[in-house]
């Protein structure tokens, strides 16, 4: 296990923001998509295809950017739900070994911190 850096930390702490701002941005292509479909007409179909086949290539690419975050995310989380209890681990083994075991576990959660 590696530990979470202060890279990934400071990623996390943005996720949130940075999510509601791909789905706002997927919603706003959307909406221009129902609105330029309302409009085709006989006369303006090849313009206004043209506008949309460029906002649903725009939505594809903020979905699959979405789902690429989410992903990381996830991953993060997972990773830093783990350190945190390794951590904790190591904590409760030293408060159970007293001050002569406490060096021990705390070398043995070091363990972790390379693999």
């Amino acid at each position: 296990m590696t530990k979470i850096t202060a890279a990934e930390r400071a990623f996390l702490s943005r996720a949130e923001a940075v999510t509601e701002k791909k789905r706002t941005r997927a919603a706003h292509y959307e909406q221009q998509l129902q609105v330029l479909i309302a409009e085709l007409q006989p006369g303006n179909i090849s313009k206004l295809s043209k506008q949309i086949l460029k906002i649903l290539t725009q939505l594809e690419k903020t979905e699959a950017e979405q789902e690429a975050h989410a992903r990381k995310v996830n991953e993060l989380r997972a990773k830093q739900q783990t350190e945190q209890a390794v951590t904790h681990l190591c904590a409760e083994a030293n408060k159970l070994a007293g001050t002569d075991g406490a060096n021990f576990f705390t070398k043995a959660g070091k363990i972790f911190d390379n693999q």
